[in-house]
């Protein structure tokens, strides 16, 4: 494959990204900022379906990971509404131990040509160098991840008390 025929692959699938954000935006996202807007008319939706709405919600967190394009903290704050601290952990967890899987699984079989449609090969080196890290940065980022994990955790309790 040619770098020019790589560039148009990569623009098509941008443009092809772009166009799913929109029509996930415009169909699905207006309705569901309505609903959350009211949280008790959205956790009866959620009620009302039972195992099907915590499949789907798992499904939505699959993606997000997977795309790597939709930001998690939304998804996690309706989680918490719709779930509760608990169950809303519960079900982000799940969704992304599968979408991680899925993404690990996808470069294992199809390797750097998999990478290199989205990065250029200097920019994976450069990832893959920083991945050699000392035992103080690893502290250090170990402490990082802690913190944020703890916060997100405190930040699903108030939100779910205060619904």
């Amino acid at each position: 494959m040619t770098h020019k025929h790589k560039q148009l692959v990569k623009l098509l699938a941008v443009f092809l990204l772009i166009l799913f954000g929109l029509f996930v935006t415009v169909y699905l996202g207006k309705p569901l900022l309505t609903m959350v807007e009211d949280p008790e008319k959205f956790r009866r939706l959620v009620e009302e379906n039972g195992w099907y709405a915590r499949l789907l919600f798992i499904g939505l967190v699959f993606v997000q990971v997977v795309l790597a394009l939709i930001p998690g903290e939304p998804m996690e704050i309706c989680a918490g509404v719709a779930f509760g601290a608990v169950e809303g952990t519960l079900l982000c967890m799940a969704g992304i131990l599968l979408g991680s899987a899925a993404v690990f699984f996808l470069v294992r079989r199809w390797g750097v040509r998999l990478v290199e449609m989205a990065w250029e090969m200097p920019t994976v080196k450069a990832m893959a160098s920083s991945a050699t890290r000392t035992m103080t940065e690893m502290v250090v980022y170990s402490f990082s991840f802690l913190a944020s994990f703890c916060s997100a955790i405190c930040r699903s309790v108030i939100l779910a008390a205060s619904c």
